[in-house]
């Protein structure tokens, strides 16, 4: 994983397999089959216990069912184009949903139904009163996404109202320190221990020093008010100047707090990662743009800030000024 601020590149990535058919295909057809074989080669959750596979279900499936603007239900999610099916390279939900349905099927196990125990965000009941969300020209974008990691056109900020819209008008913006985000009183969409990337072998990545994290979204999606407890979305129309004035942002701060020097910033959009698959983490910074893929349907688009020294474990705040010419504010 390297050159995170250039993430561009064809529509087919390297590692991402496709599968050609005539006609769309469903879940109970050629390529159920084509999966079950290729696993009985490599069968990697052999020695996974149930209730991990149950878990797993749970990730995928979340993951894999995505809400329908025209008829406001969860419905699956796939991508077909020209008769070739894509997926995210190296997460393929639909293939590891039949990976795992069939090892619980050959332990005698139905692991499908595990997704009961994880009831999907209801958001066509929370978003039924909340027509002004719906913006399908924000969505236009979003396909790219679902298939490719990419410099985004635009980044979107779910969050309460009075938050967004002070960024908007002051351009205030808060980065939070990485282990934060492992404080069991977080929303699950939240809850993450962002110092750490799992390998496939149970072993880990762990950074000893923390850093700063300010989140955004590459995808405009209506199930995010829902995950997030937001009533609004910042839209940062213009990604290229909102970095620029975060950069310059930055020398100001230095030049004003000369004990809490920032080193640098970085931008990029998350990549999502399979803990059954070897991790190959080349350097430290690396970590900062990996999560686990349970969190993939989010497509995060990240900044994150470095210190010069160990500081305390407190937000930085960092004054942009208004961002009314390069953003919007999408709520009631």
């Amino acid at each position: 994983m390297k050159g995170q601020d250039d993430l561009g590149g064809s529509r087919l990535n390297p590692g991402q397999e496709i599968h050609r058919f005539p006609k769309p295909v469903s879940m109970n057809t050629e390529m159920p089959r084509l999966w079950r074989q290729e696993y009985l080669k490599n069968r990697y959750l052999l020695t996974t216990s149930i209730e991990d596979l149950e878990g797993r279900m749970c990730d995928i499936f979340d993951n894999i069912m995505a809400l329908d603007w025209d008829s406001w239900k969860y419905k699956p999610d796939i991508t077909i184009d020209g008769g070739i099916y894509y997926s995210l390279p190296h997460l393929d939900f639909f293939k590891m949903m039949i990976e795992v349905a069939y090892e619980g099927e050959l332990r005698g196990r139905d692991v499908i139904k595990a997704n009961d125990k994880r009831k999907i965000i209801d958001a066509e009941k929370a978003l039924i009163e909340q027509k002004w969300a719906v913006r399908h020209e924000l969505r236009t974008s979003n396909k790219t996404f679902s298939t490719a990691y990419r410099k985004p056109e635009k980044i979107f900020r779910f969050s309460a109202k009075e938050f967004n819209s002070s960024l908007l008008h002051s351009g205030k913006l808060r980065f939070s320190p990485s282990l934060a985000y492992a404080d069991g009183a977080l929303l699950p969409a939240q809850f993450d221990n962002e110092n750490q990337v799992h390998v496939s072998n149970g072993g880990y990545y762990e950074l000893e020093s923390e850093f700063w994290v300010c989140s955004f979204s590459c995808v405009y999606e209506l199930r995010m008010y829902a995950e997030f407890n937001a009533d609004s979305c910042l839209v940062i129309q213009d990604v290229e100047e909102f970095k620029r004035r975060a950069v310059q942002s930055i020398h100001r701060h230095n030049s004003d707090n000369e004990d809490d020097v920032l080193a640098r910033a970085v931008f990029s959009p998350v990549v999502y990662y399979d803990p059954y698959k070897t991790v190959d983490v080349e350097s430290a910074n690396e970590i900062h743009f990996l999560k686990h893929f349970r969190y993939a349907y989010q497509r995060e688009f990240r900044a994150i800030l470095m210190p010069k020294r160990t500081r305390p474990s407190t937000p930085v705040f960092l004054n942009l000024g208004p961002l009314t010419d390069i953003a919007e504010l999408v709520s009631a």
